[in-house]
């Protein structure tokens, strides 16, 4: 895209990213019910689609950075943004602007849940695997609810 320091070209940039980040933001949600109902089938297809939407999102932010630079105000830091929007002085571009840093959050903390779901199952499948072999697992609790020593566990009291 072409550096211009308009707010309808940084307005069309804005708007590219929050449809970006809503495509994404439905994809992770996609990915999270199957999560959670371990349905793993086409995760694969989720994950490709959120890299490309990343891919977008990144292409994004490039031609944003672009246009705070060419209007000569920092394009690495919030403080920068922020200055050109109050430059600007146009009040639905901030407005995006905050959409936008509101949507970041709302997926990153979906994407941290996310991971926890993976690492619970991941966690409860290595358990399992590990008991199937005849190992018991280090992190075994005992009947109280405490970590169970390595030594002398009971897996189960009669």
């Amino acid at each position: 895209m072409t550096a211009h320091t308009d707010p309808l070209t940084m307005q069309t940039v804005l708007e590219r990213s929050l449809e970006t980040l809503e495509h994404l933001h439905q994809l992770m949600e996609q990915e999270s019910r199957r999560l959670q109902a371990r349905e793993v089938t086409d995760l694969e297809e989720l994950h490709q689609g959120k890299l490309d939407a990343l891919q977008a999102l990144e292409a994004c932010e490039q031609d944003r950075r672009a246009l705070v630079a060419a209007a000569g105000f920092d394009d690495q830091s919030a403080e920068g943004m922020r200055a050109y929007l109050l430059a600007q002085g146009d009040e639905p571009l901030a407005e995006h602007w905050t959409q936008l840093t509101a949507s970041l959050v709302k997926l990153q903390v979906m994407n941290e849940v996310n991971a926890r779901v993976i690492h619970r199952t991941l966690s409860h499948v290595q358990r399992d695997l590990s008991l199937i072999s005849g190992e018991i697992p280090t992190n075994t609790y005992d009947p109280k609810g405490r970590q169970a020593s390595p030594r002398g566990r009971t897996i189960t009291r009669a």
